[in-house]
């Protein structure tokens, strides 16, 4: 089993993730599982493998293009990709990491891919991409955010947007 088939949602989860909407917001305090539903939606997505609950309109049948958007890479080590490895499949990816070691895209052997990139990088490299789902954790840089729209228009793709109010 992964870990993705232990994954039981609170409310909010089970809502955000039933909801239809093009942009989902999830915007609470620390430890309510904003990381975890963005990464769970991202492990969806990737392996296809939905939960009967989940809504038919949002699910994917080929492979898919994911861009996760942080503000820096700590946090990526640190909070996001230690999210996904003990969700995903442990055979079903590779990690491709910067020289500096940090994850920059995770290549899924059935062909999806999850691009990860931060803040710190320059506006550039949120350009000329398409995705087919986007998850921002933390509020974007205005150019990045207007950058990831764009690369969401030719496929239809959704985004989610979680972070913690200060």
């Amino acid at each position: 089993l992964r870990g993705m088939d232990y994954y039981v949602p609170n409310r909010m989860q089970e809502k955000a993730h039933k909801s239809l909407a093009m942009t989902i917001l999830i915007c609470a305090g620390y430890r309510s599982g904003k990381a975890t539903f963005g990464a769970m939606e991202r492990c969806y997505h990737v392996t296809r493998n939905y939960p009967d609950w989940y809504p038919v309109e949002k699910r994917f049948k080929d492979p898919v293009k994911c861009v996760i958007s942080a503000t820096e890479f700590p946090i990526v080590s640190r909070v996001i990709e230690p999210k996904l490895i003990s969700l995903l499949p442990q055979n079903y990816y590779k990690i491709r990491r910067s020289p500096q070691g940090y994850a920059v895209k995770i290549l899924c052997f059935d062909g999806s891919t999850i691009d990860i990139l931060t803040s710190e990088m320059s506006d550039l490299a949120y350009e000329s991409a398409d995705w087919d789902f986007a998850w921002l954790d933390e509020p974007q840089q205005k150019r990045k955010r207007e950058a990831i729209l764009r690369g969401l228009v030719d496929r239809n793709g959704r985004e989610v947007i979680t972070f913690t109010p200060l």
